[in-house]
């Protein structure tokens, strides 16, 4: 044979050779890493506290004076505060990643517990966020049109109505389905100045985080699939802090019972098992946390199409 080929060499060692090898490196798909739930203002830890609720009081303040009667003798007329209260419940969110002996030993060495651990941490955080997002149904104040794509005046009137209830114009969030921030690029391609809507850099990525998109009129807009919608709209947001919250309970209170420990204050437990019989490893992540509405007015729901 004068001329070596892989068609014809493989011919004569046919069991020896084979036509693709796994890459010991391991290609990445995209993937949403939004941790979105940091916007929510952590409220405190019920670990201990013998109850699964937090219960916090709340209070307006900002009632003006009054002129003094005119009659000295008079005693000044009693004030009103107006106080309150909200709830959280906390609630056990799981994860549990399987995996054989024999993936492990063949498979590319990265597919091992440490990435497995990774995994499940990563979807207890995304499960944060769809609890997080799940609440924008309920907020009060709408804006947008049921059935419309999303363009740049839905984002104006819910910017107004957030200033009207005394939100401060900078500061807030836009948390958008990824088809409505499209649409919102879209109609801010005419948009100028100090109105323009600006990408996310490098250095702002790394401080937010991938899902940052970028800013505009102060905001920092942030795509997110976790956005839910009702097969008509997709129920987009407006957040200011302070419009929503979330509870924990310490899961470092059970360390020392074989699991990985957790590090004190930390609501997230990772436990690796083992299962002999079937020749596994199991990974299982839960996370004691709940979230809710904390004051309506600091956030607008913002309609888009589906």
């Amino acid at each position: 044979m004068a001329l070596f080929t892989w068609t014809g060499n493989k011919a004569h060692i046919a069991n020896d050779a084979v036509d693709e090898a796994i890459n010991r490196l391991v290609h990445e798909n995209l993937y949403e890493n939004a941790p979105i739930w940091q916007l929510a203002t952590r409220l405190g830890d019920v670990s201990g506290s013998g109850a699964a609720s937090l219960q916090t009081p709340t209070l307006t303040r900002g009632a003006a004076a009054a002129a003094a009667n005119t009659n000295e003798n008079t005693a000044a007329s009693v004030g009103t505060v107006t106080v309150d209260n909200f709830t959280v419940a906390v609630a056990v969110q799981e994860y549990r990643l399987d995996q054989s002996d024999l993936a492990r030993v063949l498979q590319a060495q990265m597919f091992d517990i440490p990435l497995l651990v990774q995994l499940c941490v990563d979807a207890i955080s995304q499960r944060r966020t769809d609890l997080f997002c799940a609440l924008f149904t309920g907020l009060a104040t709408t804006k947008g049109t049921s059935g419309a794509v999303l363009d740049v005046d839905a984002v104006w009137e819910a910017i107004y109505a957030s200033q009207i209830a005394l939100n401060s114009p900078m500061g807030g969030a836009l948390v958008l389905k990824p088809k409505a921030l499209g649409e919102l690029q879209e109609s801010l391609r005419s948009e100028g100045g100090a109105a323009q809507y600006m990408p996310a850099t490098a250095d702002m990525l790394r401080v937010k985080g991938q899902m940052l998109a970028g800013s505009f009129a102060g905001l920092d807009v942030f795509s997110v699939g976790s956005v839910t919608d009702d097969s008509t709209d997709y129920s987009n947001a407006l957040v200011f802090p302070g419009a929503f919250g979330y509870a924990e309970a310490d899961m470092s209170r059970l360390n020392g019972d074989g699991a990985i420990p957790v590090p004190v204050g930390s609501s997230i437990r990772v436990e690796v098992a083992r299962d002999a019989s079937k020749a596994q490893s199991q990974v299982y992540a839960r996370d004691a946390v709940g979230f809710a509405e904390v004051e309506d007015l600091r956030a607008v729901e913002i309609l888009s199409a589906v």
